[in-house]
Formats: C-alpha cells, sequence, structure tokens
C-alpha cells in the first residue's frame, strides 16, 4: 500500500509539471487567436485539474451523479485525459522549439524522454480513474 502511494505521489509531481506545459500550451494558443483549438483545451485542462486535485472517489462519485451512465463517464474522462497528455507534450514541443541550438539531435533525447515520462504519468492517472 506504502508503495502505491509514493507512486501515486511521483505522478501528481510530474502530473504538475505537465499542467505547466499544458497551460504554456494554451497560452500560445490562445495569444495566436485560434478559438476553436485553445477553447476544448482549455475546458479539458480544467475539468482535468479538478478531477485529478479533489479526491479519486469523491470526483468519480460527482460524475456518476451528474452524468447519465458510467460508460459515458469512462469516455469523458479518456477524452479529457488524452487531451491533457498531447497537450503538455505539445507545450513541451513549443518550449524545446525556443531552445537555440543548431544540431536538433541534441534535442530530440530529452524530448522523447519527457514524452514518455509524461505519457506515463498520464496513463497512470486515467487508470487510477478507470479502475472500479
Amino acid at each position: 500500500m506504502l508503495k502505491k502511494v509514493k507512486m501515486i505521489r511521483r505522478a501528481i509531481y510530474l502530473i504538475w509539471i505537465q499542467y505547466f506545459f499544458s497551460f504554456f500550451y494554451f497560452v500560445n494558443l490562445f495569444d495566436k487567436g485560434q478559438f476553436w483549438v485553445w477553447a476544448p483545451i482549455g475546458t479539458c485542462l480544467l475539468t482535468s485539474f479538478f478531477l485529478v486535485f479533489l479526491d479519486i472517489n469523491n470526483s468519480n462519485h460527482l460524475l456518476d451523479t451528474i452524468l447519465i451512465s458510467k460508460i459515458f463517464t469512462k469516455i469523458l474522462i479518456i477524452i479529457v485525459f488524452l487531451v491533457f497528455i498531447i497537450s503538455s507534450i505539445f507545450g513541451l514541443f513549443e518550449l524545446f522549439n525556443r531552445i537555440p541550438v543548431i544540431d536538433l539531435s541534441q534535442k530530440i533525447i530529452p524530448f522523447l524522454a519527457v514524452t514518455l515520462l509524461f505519457t506515463g504519468s498520464g496513463i497512470n492517472i486515467l487508470t487510477l480513474y478507470l479502475k472500479d
């Protein structure tokens, strides 16, 4: 049980970092004026923020009472977290593109490593919500 709590804590730390990159991507899209892209991403960021930082049992109970069925709730949670993971990866990519490096191969290995960490922590949190 203690090992599981430590794993969840590490995933939460990575989720905080992911929120930074997702918010960075959201602000860039907002600055460019692309409403059809930043509005759904902002909604998914806000929803995932409330889902992650509320207690998992309370947020699942809240979603079950508000929404129609459990299948619809699970589909909504999957969509929200996938948009969150993808927006954090795009935010990381935009930030890496701003780093002035002549050789692009110096950026590819750190980018892939951080992308794997982000994807793993996002899927870890997602599986906590989909468990019944």
